[in-house]
């Protein structure tokens, strides 16, 4: 009887030193050592494949660059640069969770590192920006993003919501010039 009190007490211990480890500053570069993203190389937008696998979301301004998509992303009433603008200021509203990991700015494609809070697993967001240029008097824009978990193939919908917060934000500051229909 002692015997098995002192071992459910000492695994108590240990679960709770295990836990302030993980939730600790010192835990954070620890799991992350567990958890490496690899290498991390430009999204070419047309050879993405989904596979119906969960632990990935992707939006893009049409079937023309995206050969599979969750969904499309509207066309902004904004200009490029304005665009821009807008995801630097969600890039530095979340400096404390968005790492800026690949960027190549003659294409305007930039892929960020987040981790998810308790484990530290990485999730990769690459976003890309496009410029329509239909009417000279009123430039617009619109980007692709693609949300996606390194390990495990469940991820709760984070990559998706993730995706859902990044454009509600965008639309909300810039209005939306056109929406995609079906047969694009």
């Amino acid at each position: 009887m002692k015997f098995g009190l002192l071992i459910s007490a000492t695994l108590g211990f240990l679960l709770i030193i295990f836990g302030l480890i993980i939730v600790s500053p010192v835990g954070k570069p620890m799991l992350r050592s567990f958890f490496p993203t690899g290498e991390i190389v430009p999204v070419v937008w047309g050879d993405i494949r989904l596979d119906n696998r969960p632990a990935r979301y992707l939006i893009c301004p049409g079937y023309k660059l995206c050969d599979e998509l969750n969904d499309r992303s509207a066309i902004f009433d904004a200009s490029l640069s304005r665009l821009l603008e807008e995801w630097k200021q969600i890039v530095s509203q979340n400096k404390e969770e968005m790492e800026l990991i690949l960027s190549d700015d003659s294409i305007r494609q930039y892929s960020y590192l987040i981790r998810s809070p308790f484990l530290q697993l990485p999730d990769i967001v690459t976003v890309q920006f496009f410029e329509y240029l239909e009417d000279e008097d009123r430039p617009r824009s619109s980007i692709a993003i693609y949300s996606r978990r390194v390990y495990v193939s469940g991820d709760f919908g984070a990559n998706s919501n993730r995706v859902f917060e990044y454009i509600r934000r965008l639309e909300s500051a810039l209005g939306v010039y056109r929406r995609w229909r079906t047969d694009n």
